[in-house]
């Protein structure tokens, strides 16, 4: 069966479905585990650890003994030094007291392997489907687990109503329903979520990952915002910055090691060509 031009049995193989079951159960995983983080820590500490997929993955290829550019090792080594010095900021405070800085960034730090080895699933999903078919997939398998979760651990009374804090419909509250539509869905979903999935088309895993970690700077700002947090210090812009350079070097590091692979290839197609050539020769003149 076709629609849209596509077979519909190409989608829902046995691996697709597999992987795309995983690739949902991670990203849910890690998401609460990032929203339970961040009730004990600052948002931006959240964001920083959370992030951490990018760095996982490099140690992970490490482990593998793949293919790892000696930039791209610096630019981890600088974010891991620049991170230490962001979250060492004690200016930087939450503006309640329930608050367990330590515990919120050990589970916000959890959820780091989790998303990178999303990344490395999307990347494979992304080798057989188009961009769109793997969100609209993904989000829908998201939403049926998000709601098995809170119907097994809420009540249900206030989870099948508009609540806006625990309510399944409390996204169309007065309170909630344009924030939810405008920023939430378009902005988070959308732009936020699908936009790093689209950019796997074009960057490796460890890359997207990493990118992600130009936000810390960004959840701090929105966590002041939104009055989570209070105003940080220098440490903090510090450490930002640090990150970002760390980043960069990481980044430069990917591409000269596939400007490297492009060369390698080359020079290897180029050396196996004469003996191609050769062999040939040599079958001609045994021809009667």
């Amino acid at each position: 069966m076709k629609r849209d031009g596509m077979d519909v049995k190409k989608i829902f193989t046995i691996g697709t479905c597999v992987e795309f079951l995983v690739s949902a159960t991670l990203w849910t995983t890690a998401s609460l585990l990032f929203i339970w983080s961040s009730e004990y820590t600052l948002v931006s500490h959240s964001g920083l650890f959370a992030n951490f997929g990018g760095v996982f993955i490099v140690f992970l290829n490490l482990a593998r003994s793949l293919p790892v550019h000696r930039l791209e090792i610096i630019g981890i080594i600088v974010v891991i030094i620049f991170a230490i010095i962001f979250v060492n900021d004690n200016s930087s405070t939450k503006t309640n007291g329930h608050t367990n800085i330590l515990l919120g960034d050990i589970i916000s730090l959890c959820s780091a392997p989790l998303y990178g080895i999303y990344y490395i699933v999307s990347a494979r999903l992304l080798q057989k489907l188009p961009s769109m078919v793997i969100l609209q997939v993904s989000f829908t398998i998201q939403l049926i687990m998000n709601l098995i979760f809170y119907i097994c651990f809420m009540d249900t009374e206030i989870f099948y109503s508009f609540d806006p804090n625990f309510g399944v419909f409390g996204w169309a509250s007065d309170t909630y329903l344009v924030y939810s539509l405008v920023f939430v869905g378009t902005f988070t979903g959308l732009v936020g979520v699908g936009g790093y999935v689209f950019i796997l088309n074009f960057f490796p895993p460890h890359i997207v990952g990493s990118i992600y970690l130009l936000e810390p700077m960004l959840t701090q700002i929105l966590g002041c915002i939104l009055g989570q947090d209070n105003m940080p210090g220098f440490i903090t812009y510090l450490g930002c910055f640090g990150i970002t350079v760390g980043l960069g070097i990481s980044i430069k590091g990917d591409l000269e090691k596939s400007k490297e692979q492009v060369i390698n290839n080359t020079q290897r197609s180029q050396s196996s060509k004469p003996h191609s050539e050769k062999s040939l020769h040599s079958s001609l003149i045994l021809i009667p």
